[in-house]
């Protein structure tokens, strides 16, 4: 937290203002670096125990990760193999279409879409008439 007390001088609020930035942005990516580990580990395990479904998610879960902290192209490259690893986990494909649509890559969006409703509505036909996410 940030506070400043009346008639401090500006460039000591300046001063202030980079060191909160600073400690955020280290805090930020402090966390980044944490939750990246510990979803690698969770995979780790994963693959030592044969677990290819426990694998997709988490897999999946480090492109959401990547794609909190703006690095598109490493999300969409831990999507697809999410995608590779569980070719039925449309909760990959339905972020791996937003993500491509939110780039501009529109020329992948459609099939992207495509992939995402089909599969959706083969793994779980009883969502047929719902949006995603339920």
């Amino acid at each position: 937290e940030i506070s400043f007390k009346p008639f401090e001088p500006e460039h000591y609020i300046v001063g202030k203002l980079k060191q909160f930035f600073a400690d955020c942005e280290w805090k930020f990516d402090h966390k980044f670096k944490s939750d990246i580990q510990l979803l690698k580990d969770s995979i780790e395990l994963a693959i030592a125990e044969q677990q290819i479904e426990v694998q997709a998610k988490a897999t999946s879960r480090l492109g959401d990760v990547f794609e909190e902290h703006g690095d598109f192209d490493k999300a969409i490259t831990q999507y697809d193999e999410a995608i590779s690893l569980n070719p039925d986990l449309y909760e990959s494909l339905y972020r791996k279409y937003s993500l491509l649509e939110r780039m501009g890559r529109l020329e992948e969006v459609s099939d992207a879409l495509t992939n995402f409703v089909e599969t959706k509505n083969r793994v779980r036909p009883e969502l047929q008439s719902t949006s995603f996410p339920e």
